[in-house]
């Protein structure tokens, strides 16, 4: 029984190790993701990817994020914001972050908190077109 379990996790690990995609844990189903490139999302918005509170609070943050960030710094595949670090700001950029990434699945996002309380950065990233994507929706 022991040699047979062994086999598998051996097998398991040879498989995630090949495999071109990494797996998330949601609910009760672990989904699949491609990680390779090969199936990329488009480079499209989905605001019907939340409820109406949801897409309330995304529009809501993103005024607010929009308001509170310092002039976008270029970079060669998108833009970084810096944003002074308040009480709430950092949770808020959060939230933020996880419906925006769900409205554009396209748009890679770092956050980078630097010690003390100097401010924070957003860079919203991506692949080619992307950045053009990214100027059209902010208005940069």
């Amino acid at each position: 029984m022991i040699q047979r379990h062994a086999v598998i996790a051996v097998a398991a690990l040879a498989v995630a190790l090949t495999a071109p995609a990494y797996s998330r844990q949601g609910g009760d189903a672990m989904t699949l993701i491609d990680i390779t490139g090969q199936n990329e999302p488009p480079l499209a918005c989905n605001p019907g990817s939340f409820t109406a509170e949801e897409r309330a609070r995304w529009q809501e943050l993103g005024k607010r994020f929009l308001r509170s960030a310092k002039a976008p710094r270029e970079l060669p595949n998108g833009y970084a914001f810096e944003v002074d670090c308040t009480p709430h700001a950092l949770r808020d950029l959060a939230q933020f972050v996880e419906l925006e990434s769900r409205c554009c699945p396209f748009v890679d996002f770092v956050v980078r908190v630097p010690a003390g309380d100097r401010p924070f950065t957003l860079e919203m990233t991506g692949r080619k077109g992307v950045k053009e994507l990214i100027a059209d929706e902010l208005g940069l």
